[in-house]
């Protein structure tokens, strides 16, 4: 797993970036259907089944986020 020196500044940021060698098991975090569109989901709670979008936001502790990218690149903000 990355992590990215930058982010690792901020405590309350918890990040890493994987491949699917490492074979992270997705049910601990949150993720949409990716759907190349432009909808932002505004994350609340875990329970997001059957939303589409290629943007998560959120401001609720202990709720983390993950996103599947091939030949797009990722942009976090914090």
């Amino acid at each position: 797993m990355l992590h990215f020196d930058n982010l690792s500044k901020f405590p309350q940021v918890k990040h890493f970036v994987s491949t699917r060698s490492s074979k992270i098991d997705l049910e601990n975090f949150v993720t949409v259907k990716q759907v190349h569109g432009d909808n932002v989901l505004v994350v609340q709670n875990k329970d997001v089944t059957g939303f589409e979008a290629d943007a998560m936001i959120t401001d609720k502790a202990n709720i983390g986020l993950a996103i599947k990218v091939a030949d797009c690149v990722p942009i976090l903000f914090f």
